[in-house]
């Protein structure tokens, strides 16, 4: 088995981590960077064709990891380029999160702004996102993805050894450093209407200072949204770009407000 896929099954078992929420720890978290971020999102399709995706992917993932898989689509996704591109909305999405954070919970959210020009930070970034470049651009042909100019893919920031998460949190001075990682649906409203629908989950790690493990390891789904704007196609979908990227921004807000909850009543 190669380098590459045993970096990407490590990578798919750390995503596939069981839920952990460690409020002690938690609770002694008071200034926060969100250094990793990731907008993953469907072209547009049926409800019926997201739930196959979902179902085989799951099916085709577990054998492959058991080692009675490993057929022509998973080699597929391993090897296929499909790199992130950065992008305004994905931009729009981390800003909202940061907002949402700084104005409903008690960390104090350092700003992108804050760290984005730190030599030391960039200095890391750097060195991370190149060791990690060649499987943090593999993925399906029919995935977008979208990230911001100055933050971490989330795989490079769970892939980090526990030494290169420390020296991260020292050089910018914070109790813990955050990755979140959305996945954004988007089908028709219902098989007949011609409204598409987004909805979004979003994938939350949480590294503290001198603690080796995530104290966050969580998911939160969003609710179904509908801006009566982005519209299906005659012939298919339609993908009206502004309005898509617009109803995938405000579909991230739910998952967002579920974090603050989790994270506002310890």
């Amino acid at each position: 088995m190669n380098r590459l896929i045993v970096l990407t099954l490590t990578l798919m078992f750390a995503s596939c981590a069981t839920t952990k929420f460690d409020k002690k720890e938690i609770s002694q978290v008071k200034k926060v960077a969100i250094v990793g971020h990731l907008v993953t999102q469907t072209h547009l399709k049926d409800t019926e064709d997201v739930k196959n995706d979902v179902k085989d992917s799951l099916i085709s993932g577990l054998l492959y990891m058991a080692g009675i898989g490993g057929g022509e689509e998973e080699d597929q996704m391993m090897h296929e380029s499909n790199p992130a591109k950065v992008s305004a909305h994905s931009q729009a999405v981390y800003d909202s999160f940061v907002k949402q954070l700084q104005k409903n919970s008690k960390w104090k959210v350092v700003a992108e702004s804050e760290y984005a020009n730190n030599s030391e930070y960039k200095a890391i970034k750097e060195e991370m996102e190149n060791r990690f470049a060649m499987v943090n651009s593999q993925g399906k042909k029919d995935m977008r993805r979208f990230k911001t100019a100055n933050n971490f893919h989330p795989n490079t920031i769970i892939g980090m050894t526990h030494e290169q998460r420390q020296k991260l949190i020292k050089a910018l001075n914070v109790d813990a450093i955050a990755s979140i990682d959305y996945e954004v649906n988007l089908t028709r409203e219902t098989i007949t209407s011609s409204n598409v629908e987004a909805k979004s989950r979003a994938k939350l790690y949480l590294f503290k200072r001198g603690k080796k493990e995530a104290i966050i390891t969580k998911s939160y789904e969003g609710k179904p949204l509908v801006n009566g704007k982005a519209k299906v196609g005659f012939i298919g979908f339609a993908d009206d770009k502004k309005d898509i990227n617009n109803l995938i921004i405000n579909s991230t807000f739910s998952s967002n407000d579920q974090i603050i909850k989790d994270i506002t009543t310890l």
